[in-house]
């Protein structure tokens, strides 16, 4: 085990590697128990289902050789004792030849029965064959996984063993030049002791500890401060700030017992003073306007065919202006004539 903090890092890195491959192999381990045992189980299920097969087998084997086959053997020599036929020859030779018919399906019946216990027989003896070798290599397995898992724990033992006696030792004295991440964690903790004043310490283990038991004690205080002095502090301003308000209002409200005080500057109320100005003679110009148009409607509807000549005048400037000479003309002479 080495002296230096990042050779104790990358050994815990080992031990966190070697946890999760020991939890990952007992997964496996449990997952391969649970199929053993679904497998010996189904196997020894499947053994008895054939034993009892062939116990049912050899119970109708035994019947068909102690009842049935010597009845029909006894038939069959019967049969084959009566030499006298009754009857024509035709009829005779038709009846042995029935009865020899018979003989030869009942004996191929018998010797395809006999094929297919045999074929069965063997059959069966291979898969007990076959059964009892899967079953010899899971006990075979499930050995090796035992002593696979016992030598994963007692490495994991030692292992905790090591990381024990590696907590109980205090490492004393410099830390390496390579090792990077204590001289990483120095410059971290450097900054905020030059924060405070404080000069930075050299690179060494007590002092890296004793910078951090700094860091913690300065954490406690900024709790406690804030747990305690910031309301205190809230409730103090809260007072200033009401009081200044209290004070604002005295001066505001000092000169004036009755109205409320002016706040607005002066050239703001001139220029709103000017602007009401503008506003009183803009309505008065708008008013007589207004009266204006409404008094030219007035005479437009009282005299419509006024309105009817004026819209001949338009159209005749655009469209007839000899027209509209002639009337001029004829309106000339007229005055001219009145005038006379």
């Amino acid at each position: 085990f080495g002296t230096s903090e990042r050779q104790w890092v990358e050994s815990q890195v080992e031990n966190a590697r070697q946890q999760a491959i020991l939890v990952t192999l007992k997964s496996q381990i449990s997952c391969d128990e649970a199929r053993i045992r679904r497998d010996i189980h189904s196997l020894g299920r499947k053994h008895s289902e054939l034993v009892s097969e062939l116990s049912s087998m050899y119970t109708k084997e035994k019947k068909l050789l102690s009842e049935t086959i010597p009845a029909l053997c006894s038939e069959l020599a019967q049969l084959q004792d009566t030499y006298i036929l009754q009857g024509d020859y035709d009829l005779k030779v038709m009846r042995q030849e029935y009865y020899i018919k018979r003989q030869k399906t009942f004996i191929d019946h018998l010797v395809n029965q006999l094929a297919r216990h045999r074929f069965l027989k063997i059959a069966c003896q291979l898969e007990q064959k076959t059964i009892n070798g899967a079953y010899s290599l899971l006990k075979v397995i499930e050995s090796e996984l035992h002593d696979y898992l016992s030598s994963a724990r007692t490495r994991v033992g030692h292992y905790l063993s090591v990381n024990r006696a590696a907590s109980d030792v205090h490492e004393q004295g410099a830390v390496d030049d390579r090792d990077t991440f204590l001289h990483s964690v120095r410059d971290l903790l450097c900054v905020h002791s030059n924060s405070q004043g404080i000069l930075p310490t050299y690179v060494s283990a007590p002092g890296i500890i004793q910078q951090i038991m700094s860091l913690k004690s300065d954490l406690s205080s900024l709790h406690f401060k804030l747990d305690n002095d910031l309301p205190e502090d809230r409730s103090r301003y809260i007072n200033e700030l009401c009081t200044l308000i209290q004070s604002m209002e005295q001066l505001l409200f000092a000169s004036s017992t009755a109205t409320e005080p002016i706040l607005t500057p002066k050239p703001l109320v001139s220029a709103l003073d000017e602007m009401e100005k503008v506003n009183s003679q803009l309505s008065l110009s708008v008013e007589e306007v207004t009266d204006a148009h409404r008094q030219n409607a007035e005479i437009v509807k009282h005299h419509p065919h006024e309105v009817g000549r004026e819209r001949q005048v338009f159209v005749d400037f655009f469209c007839n202006p000899d027209r509209l000479r002639s009337q001029v003309r004829e309106l000339s002479s007229r005055v001219k004539s009145l005038q006379e």
